[in-house]
């Protein structure tokens, strides 16, 4: 009979990278698609740049609960009030 141990495996560094780089991605594309959704025009174009920013919102929420989970400090992503012009024109059209 196999006795069963509480034993915490620690992130090893590969995986605390890979956390980084997918927490820095994900929150660069909520402000690239907000941006966007700002602009577009056509629905089904919309619909799918709604979707894109739900997965990437679900994704954030996510990693944060790893990272508190980990006791890690969470990483200083990017965000749409410090690294957005919410005033710039729009840079391409929607076929685009």
């Amino acid at each position: 009979m196999k006795l069963l141990t509480n034993h915490k495996i620690e992130l090893t560094s590969a995986e605390i990278a890979n956390l980084w780089t997918n927490y820095m991605s994900d929150t660069s594309a909520i402000c690239i698609i907000g941006t966007f959704l700002s602009h577009v025009e056509d629905t089904e174009i919309r619909s799918v740049l709604e979707f894109a920013m739900q997965l990437s919102q679900a994704h954030v929420q996510k990693l944060q609960s790893i990272y508190t989970e980990e006791q890690y400090p969470l990483p200083v992503g990017f965000s749409e009030n410090t690294d957005v012009n919410k005033e710039a024109p729009r840079l391409f059209t929607d076929d685009f």
